[in-house]
């Protein structure tokens, strides 16, 4: 530590002499190479020195030593990581990690006690830090689905708070609504309009150039036109927005103006909430975290995610009372959360207690391996591990078991992050096995001095022989200083073994030497194995293997080691110096719960007791990463967000919501009892969270539209056209919750062309003239001409309206669109299972099984109110089915809304409408 400190005082004269150097304009390459080099002694001496202080904070924190000197070994630890150069993949997501952290800190804040919202007001609401990576994909985060739900038109006044912060301007802006009352009794509405009023009243933010004012406005007024026209968060805006920034500091000009304020306020709310651009924009993102930091920024996007999380909730205020505004700011957080998150939710399940579980002692552990996405087997462990955590408010952690450089990716972890960031886990703390590398590798030195491992160079198909047949490998009783040698060359090579051999405590001996050169290209075909019985009727004790090598670069650790622990090794030792009370493990693996409890006594760590449960099957369902990585890879799936994969992305952007899924969860329980599961129980679940809240549109068919004329009661004059109000929700009738939607209303309207013909299945004949149907949210109308053509289908129809006929008489009941060149055009798709059999056997090829037509669409005609719906929002198609909006008319590339339709868990449709495909 003596050298350590040294050098470090060295390194920063060395850097405070390169500054002033700098600073005087002299040249300054020689003391930039001076302080290269102590830096590399630096880096050198630390490296010698912090596996010692990691080493001896891994013994306190197994022998439960006191907290203060943990906390003490810790600080060192941390200190001497400092001075270490940080691998940028680390640093990047640390970044990344910590700006969430300080976000949410923010955005809570803003929403808290009025000292609180004044404290924020005063100090900005945010700081340089704030800013953060985004999710890595095509297109910028959104909020889940349950989150909001269907939340595309909810206004709040972002642009106009931050406005009145940054202006200093005295003038109130109501909240939630985005409106301002005059001196003169007007009242000025929408977001940008009072945000525009404020930035000219107030003499900044618009038009502040000397020169050019009008020009300058001219550009402002460009840019606010852009916020509220364009696809805002789209990856094409985004695009646009990084170039531009990329020369320039702020959207128009040299200062703040309106032009930030609008766009910036648009993003917030095309990311529901969310401050961050996705990670590949790095000028957006560096603008954005500016925005933040201005004053009232971090206090309206922290406001209006609450907002949304009312609305979603249907608990949002429905008066612009001052006094009933600050009450309902001051009841929650500032971010959206599941409704299930943060109170106790009673269910017909009972989960049986943990054994041994103390309250606020309890951690649990979720420990996915970064080499493809979760799927909704993952799922019940997460429940599970999240559930009891909450149960004993305790925590659960998040822990990458990076062990296989070969399989795993970054972009598999930060794409696990994001599936449990959309299933509302809020998790204590994110580590990685490699963390530990360290002292796992010393654990396995300690276990080869007691005799209880050997390396061993069995081919890996006798070795497996040999275990089942319980015969002892030939290499078992090798000499301890040929196991360390080995194994010391199989870690680090022949060539380094002897530089780091002293400081794991191994000497090598010459004759060590000798077999490591005489060995060094042929060790990489041992392994490490634990010597335990060979004669044990469980299988999984007879001397499994511990280490393996791979020279491959990892991720994280890139080529500093060339072989890993096996999860049998590093599981246990890992959960134990991390704090696990009780790991969570499918029951697969309850024959390998004996060696999981072997290593803690011979190894010293405190024990971590085990609790099990059964994996969660489906039947015609793909599971497995390689099987659905073919199907990607051929072309036959697009990636691992395809709604027919069983991945937390699939089901989800099929529709499924995590509320939903949570109940799903519940029902399940902690049996123990493996079972294949139908998906119609599973998706009857969602529907019932997605019917009260998902408004009600009509769209028909295109190629099976038939156009009905209409005309008033006297049979005469054609039905007017106009406009009629009806609600969103049949059960919200007075519009207070979800609102109204316009319907246009015409002489000719669209209907379905199968509701007026013949089906046998619910003993429907063909209309006739002088039957009377209801139309949907217009009337009775009595048929006065029917168009058959030779085919036998019905071409077209006339009838007039029956204003004084009892609406319960008629059984032919029809939804409608009128022809207007408001109406847009949907392509509604709809998916089928990806296999043939419902459970695939050990021997069969899935390729043999693959479904050949699992994506049909249907191209349709929707009414012109379906223009505002956004990505990700819910509905349902009268008398066709639930959808999810995948892609809104602002971001289609054909000019078509595409929605997804929602299984419903029936095996027949709605309705006697034909589908795409089979309906299930």
């Amino acid at each position: 530590m003596e050298e350590v400190t040294a050098l470090r005082t060295q390194a920063g004269a060395a850097g405070d002499k390169v500054r002033e150097l700098k600073a005087a304009g002299g040249d300054f390459e020689a003391a930039v190479e001076e302080l290269k080099a102590v830096k590399e002694k630096l880096v050198a001496a630390v490296n010698v020195v912090l596996p010692d202080k990691q080493k001896a904070l891994e013994e306190l924190k197994a022998s439960n030593g006191a907290a203060q000197d943990i906390a003490a070994a810790e600080a060192v630890v941390a200190d001497l990581q400092g001075l270490l150069p940080e691998d940028k993949a680390a640093k990047k997501k640390r970044e990344r990690e910590e700006a969430k952290k300080k976000k949410k800190a923010a955005a809570a804040a803003a929403g808290g006690t009025k000292d609180q919202s004044k404290q924020q007001q005063k100090g900005g609401g945010g700081g340089k830090d704030a800013k953060k990576g985004g999710v890595k994909a095509t297109q910028a985060p959104t909020v889940t689905p349950a989150a909001v739900g269907p939340l595309s038109d909810a206004r709040f006044p972002i642009a106009a708070l931050v406005a009145k912060m940054v202006s200093g301007s005295k003038m109130q802006v109501i909240s939630p609504l985005a409106e301002t009352k005059l001196d003169n009794g007007s009242v000025l509405r929408g977001d940008i309009t009072v945000a525009r009023y404020i930035s000219q009243q107030s003499g900044c933010l618009y038009g502040q150039d000397a020169v050019s004012p009008e020009l300058e406005a001219a550009d402002i007024e460009q840019w606010v036109e852009l916020a509220q026209t364009y696809p805002m968060g789209s990856a094409e805006v985004c695009k646009m927005l990084d170039q531009h920034l990329r020369t320039h500091t702020y959207l128009v000009g040299s200062a703040l103006s309106l032009a930030d304020l609008a766009v910036w306020a648009a993003l917030v709310r095309a990311w529901q909430g969310s401050t961050s651009a996705p990670v590949e924009f790095t000028q957006l993102s560096r603008w954005m975290a500016m925005c933040f930091t201005l004053n009232g920024a971090g206090m309206a996007s922290g406001m209006y995610s609450k907002h949304l999380a009312k609305l979603a909730s249907g608990t949002a205020p429905k008066s612009a009372d001052k006094e009933a505004e600050k009450k309902a700011n001051a009841s929650g957080a500032g971010v959206p959360k599941s409704s299930h998150e943060g109170k106790k939710v009673k269910h017909k399940t009972k989960m049986p207690p943990l054994d041994g579980g103390e309250e606020g002692k309890v951690v649990t552990r979720f420990p996915p391996e970064p080499s493809g996405h979760l799927h909704i087997g993952h799922v019940k462990a997460i429940f599970l591990n999240k559930y009891y955590a909450d149960r004993y408010n305790g925590k659960m952690l998040i822990r990458f078991d990076d062990t296989n450089p070969e399989l795993e990716k970054v972009e598999f972890e930060e794409g696990i992050l994001h599936d449990l960031e959309a299933l509302g886990v809020d998790i204590s703390g994110v580590s990685h096995t490699s963390d530990h590398f360290e002292f796992i590798l010393k654990c396995a030195i300690r276990l080869i001095k007691q005799g209880d491992a050997f390396m061993d160079d069995t081919p890996q198909e006798q070795m497996s022989q040999e275990r089942r047949a319980a015969i002892d490998s030939k290499r078992r009783n090798l000499s301890l200083s040929e196991n360390l040698a080995r194994f010391m060359g199989m870690v680090f090579g022949a060539d380094s073994a002897p530089l780091r051999a002293p400081t794991y405590d191994v000497e090598l001996s010459e004759a060590d030497l000798a077999l490591l050169k005489a060995e060094g290209a042929v060790l990489k075909d041992w392994c490490l194995r634990a010597k335990i019985d060979m004669q044990h009727k469980n299988q999984t004790l007879r001397d499994p293997v511990l280490f393996r090598s791979n020279d491959l670069p990892h991720a994280r650790t890139k080529n500093t080691y060339m072989a890993y622990p096996t999860y049998d090794l590093a599981c246990p030792i890992v959960d134990s110096i991390e704090g696990v009370t009780h790991a969570l493990r499918d029951i697969q693996y309850r024959d390998r719960v004996p060696l999981y409890a072997w290593f803690f006594p011979k190894l010293g760590l405190r024990e971590v007791k085990i609790a099990d449960f059964s994996r969660l099957n489906f039947l015609y369902t793909l599971m497995s990463k390689r099987k659905l990585k073919w199907l990607i890879e051929n072309g036959m799936c697009p990636d691992w967000d395809d709604p027919r994969f069983p991945t937390v992305k699939g089901i989800m952007r099929r529709g499924m919501q995590r509320d939903a899924l949570y109940d799903f969860m519940v029902a399940q329980g902690s049996s123990k009892n493996a079972t294949d599961m139908e998906w119609d129980k599973f998706w009857a679940t969602n529907k019932k969270s997605i019917d009260p809240i998902a408004p009600r549109y009509a769209a028909i068919r295109k190629d099976k539209a038939v156009i009905l004329s209409i005309k008033e009661a006297d049979g005469v004059t054609d039905l007017a056209e106009g406009v009629k109000t009806v609600p969103l929700h049949p059960k919200d009738t007075d519009g207070s919750k979800f609102g109204f939607r316009s319907v246009f209303v015409g002489p000719k309207v669209l209907v379905e062309g199968e509701d007026l013909e013949a089906c046998a299945e619910v003993k429907q004949e063909l209309v006739k003239v002088g039957e009377t149907v209801i139309l949907f949210s217009l009337g009775c109308v009595t048929i006065t001409k029917v168009d058959v053509g030779p085919d036998g289908h019905v071409t077209a129809a006339e009838g007039k309206l029956a204003p004084d006929f009892d609406i319960k008489l008629p059984k032919r009941k029809l939804h409608w669109v009128a022809e207007s060149p408001h109406n847009v055009m949907i392509v509604a798709h709809e998916f089928d299972h990806l296999i043939t059999k419902p459970k695939l056997e050990e021997n069969d090829d899935f390729k043999d099984f693959i479904r050949e037509n699992s994506h049909g669409t249907l191209t349709m005609v929707g009414e012109p109110g379906l223009r505002k719906v956004a990505a990700n929002d819910f509905l349902q198609l009268l008398r066709r089915g639930f959808y999810r909006v995948d892609q809104p008319l602002a971001s289609s590339s054909d000019g078509h809304i595409h929605l997804f339709l929602i299984p419903d868990g029936k095996t027949k449709a709605m309705s006697t409408l034909s589908y795409a495909l089979e309906h299930r």
